[in-house]
């Protein structure tokens, strides 16, 4: 079996993530699932941001995680594309740190299937099911939808999902992404697969439930409290609007530099119109 690390960002200023690593303890499908797959993993490494809370860290640290912290510079996502390069393992599998605890939760079974896929693609794209993707609010799937229909067109694969929050790739398609010339910002998002298309990875899908929307995790007693309609009425803010659709900006940019770069990589015609 090829070596795959985990590596991951975590970043959880109010701590609630303790609760959530403890609901996984705690839970026999779930911790079953974390022991299988962190046998299986050569590394499992979380880059924690120096603002976020010591108790998450240490509870990461409890289920067999390296929790190290990382320079508070560049785009979190850059950063770990760097880390994960200067490991020896083949694969990677770069999960956000809340949605890994979230798909442990709500679908144990699924994720044990996950080692099954390891070293089939360069790139295998872990795809919302369209129920995930419905859960998430319209701040995200009205930015994301559009930019997800472009870059599977883009990459010719249907259903690609760059924005699942998870990724599995290998060492070849991390270090397309790291050679890339896009900005160090959000727009890894969609260079993620568009770098490694460029370079000639092979491409995959695997649609899962487990990545749906895991925001509300971080709020449970906030929306006992209130309700969730109310909680997402507020959470879906004018602030949050103009980060979405700007992200969304970015990565548009990225997909028509993309383009043009594909474009100029084509043989020139010869003048009697024969390639």
């Amino acid at each position: 079996m090829a070596s795959v690390a985990l590596l991951m960002p975590l970043y959880d200023p109010r701590g609630v993530l303790v609760g959530e690593v403890e609901r996984v303890r705690n839970d026999p499908a779930a911790s079953r699932v974390w022991r299988v797959l962190r046998e299986q993993l050569s590394q499992a490494i979380a880059l924690a941001e120096p603002g976020g809370s010591p108790a998450t860290r240490e509870a990461f640290a409890g289920l067999g995680v390296d929790v190290r912290l990382r320079p508070p510079r560049g785009h979190f996502m850059w950063a770990l594309v760097g880390a994960a390069l200067e490991l020896e393992a083949e694969y990677f599998f770069l999960p956000d740190s809340d949605r890994l605890l979230h798909w442990l939760l709500a679908y144990p079974d699924e994720l044990a299937e996950l080692p099954a896929r390891w070293g089939c693609r360069d790139v295998l794209s872990l795809s919302r099911s369209e129920r995930a993707f419905a859960s998430h609010p319209p701040t995200q799937t009205l930015t994301e939808g559009p930019a997800m229909a472009l870059i599977a067109r883009a990459i010719d694969l249907v259903g690609a999902d760059p924005f699942s929050g998870a990724y599995l790739m290998s060492r070849r398609a991390l270090a397309a992404l790291a050679a890339s010339d896009a900005p160090c910002d959000e727009c890894i998002y969609a260079e993620a697969f568009l770098a490694p298309f460029r370079a000639g990875c092979s491409f995959g899908r695997w649609v899962v439930e487990g990545l749906e929307w895991e925001t509300p995790d971080h709020f449970r007693a906030e929306i006992a409290a209130r309700g969730r309609e109310a909680w997402l009425a507020d959470f879906q803010s004018p602030a949050q609007w103009e980060m979405r659709t700007r992200m969304l900006a970015g990565w548009i940019d990225r997909i028509i530099a993309h383009e043009k770069e594909r474009q100029r990589a084509l043989p020139l015609s010869s003048p009697g119109g024969k390639g």
